[in-house]
């Protein structure tokens, strides 16, 4: 990555974080950007992060697996993966063991309903993501390919079904549309959850056959089939059973460039999506991830760093993490170098993962 406007490459950005940034972005940087051996210095440093030590205490407080609170998983999980922390680094290691019980105790009690599939897909990315490769994990993630291919290859866009057959759906529901029986089964969803993407963004390397890749492919080219992305954001709801109804959430939708800013549901998520489709080589050339690249390229300053808008780099008190919601690294984010230090980091992170 060279910037046509200023001539700056990779390599002097990643000079210009390693200097001047906290101990997330150093770390990162030299881990994820530069490659090769990092300097001990800054692997022994992140532990002592301000910020990596919170969050590690919330992950020994962490009471479930879905929800916007700081004690839920999927939150706890995916702020320590943003701060750099993976397999290998003890303080993570230590604290591991709860979480690849649950996914042992869950593969030992399936099948299961909507939420217990969603708090797995939630379980796997978490350990995916931060290199575990542990069996359970395997075993859910093949089970999940199978099961949304299965369902793309049987009813493709076709979704809904005609919610008005039914008399029980409840007031708060009515209005929203009704998903076909046959893509929830039990209760559970059919269909590719953005966790699910997550999770299929980290295969284990013992996962990743030829077979394997193309099932991906696959998901991947469905949810950036413009049919999808027109489909209910969420998706709607789902029958489980007479008077039993359950709003899904969790769909793999991107928010429209256009839309940025406006304050809709997803307009605080645009750099997080696309570093996440940039995991994909099927993603990689698709005409939403040109135009969010373009559009974030629009950020670089004179100097060749890039100052994205706060808003596009959310820190909340709590909030869905799959949301955008805990994107800061640096721990003083009251300063605008604070802004342009994350930002250019994450420029440089989808760079490095879209050309290499």
């Amino acid at each position: 990555m060279v910037n046509d406007r200023t001539g700056i490459g990779r390599g002097a950005l990643a000079e210009w974080l390693i200097a001047n940034a906290g101990p997330v972005i150093r770390y990162r940087t030299a881990r994820e950007i530069v490659g090769g051996r990092v300097d001990p210095t800054l692997t022994d440093g992140l532990p002592t992060s301000r910020l990596v030590r919170l969050w590690l205490e919330r992950l020994d407080h962490v009471r479930r697996q879905h929800n916007s609170g700081n004690d839920c998983l999927e939150n706890v999980m995916g702020k320590l993966l943003e701060l750099g922390l993976h397999a290998g680094i003890a303080p993570l290691d230590e604290r591991m063991g709860f979480v690849r019980k649950w996914m042992s105790d869950a593969r030992s009690t399936w099948p299961a309903d909507m939420m217990r599939v969603l708090d797995g897909a939630i379980v796997a990315w978490g350990l995916a993501r931060a290199g575990y490769d542990d069996e359970n994990v395997r075993w859910f993630l093949s089970l999940r390919l199978d099961t949304i291919c299965r369902a793309i290859d049987e009813i493709g866009f076709d979704v809904y079904t005609d919610a008005r057959v039914y008399s029980d759906i409840p007031g708060a529901f009515r209005g929203k549309p009704l998903l076909k029986p046959e893509l929830t089964p039990g209760g559970e969803l059919r269909l590719p959850y953005v966790h699910d993407l997550y999770a299929f963004s980290a295969l284990p390397p013992s996962m990743r056959t030829a077979a394997v890749n193309r099932q991906v492919d696959k998901i991947v080219g469905y949810v950036l089939d413009d049919a999808y992305q027109s489909l209910y954001t969420g998706y709607g709801i789902l029958r489980a059973g007479k008077r039993k109804y359950y709003g899904v959430g969790w769909s793999v939708h991107l928010p429209k460039i256009t839309d940025i800013g406006a304050g809709n549901g997803l307009s605080g998520c645009l750099v997080q999506r696309l570093e996440l489709m940039a995991h994909f080589g099927a993603a990689r050339r698709h005409p939403w991830v040109v135009a969010a690249r373009k559009h974030l390229e629009g950020f670089c300053t004179e100097r060749g760093t890039y100052l994205f808008p706060r808003s596009y780099l959310n820190e909340r008190p709590t909030g869905y993490w799959v949301m955008g919601a805990h994107m800061g690294l640096e721990e003083n984010r009251r300063s605008p170098r604070a802004i342009e230090l994350e930002s250019t980091f994450r420029m440089l992170r989808i760079a490095k993962l879209l050309d290499g």
